[in-house]
């Protein structure tokens, strides 16, 4: 499994990924295709979905999760770090040729970065 830390909504946050997070996330918006869902959506539920996993409540919405990304400095930061942490955990389950173009895409979102940053994270 994989997590990232990212600053957002006034403090470091936890976005985790996996089964449950999809699971979460699907569920949560009725859909069968997790690529069909707003890379924001896909951020409230990963936080959700971190919490959850500590046994923590859930002390925010959706609305707010809107509500920081409006008011965030770098928006486009944030986002692009969020995507290439999901896109890497997806890449990790899957096959060679399948993997190579998950590896391209996030190598095309690191060069997005601000020169100095790589995407944050941990491995558990």
């Amino acid at each position: 499994m994989r997590e990232i830390k990212l600053h957002i909504g006034g403090k470091e946050r936890t976005f985790h990924f996996g089964l449950g997070f999809h699971e979460e996330a699907l569920v949560g918006e009725g859909v069968s295709n997790i690529m069909e869902i707003s890379s924001t959506r896909l951020m409230y539920y990963s936080m959700v979905y971190a919490l959850k996993r500590e046994g923590k409540e859930v002390d925010f919405t959706l609305y707010d999760v809107f509500d920081w990304m409006d008011d965030a400095e770098d928006f486009t930061e944030i986002t692009t770090r969020f995507q290439i942490g999901f896109m890497k955990s997806m890449a990790s389950k899957l096959e060679t040729k399948e993997k190579a173009v998950i590896d391209k895409v996030v190598s095309e979102l690191e060069k997005k970065l601000k020169p100095q940053k790589k995407a944050a994270k941990t491995s558990k």
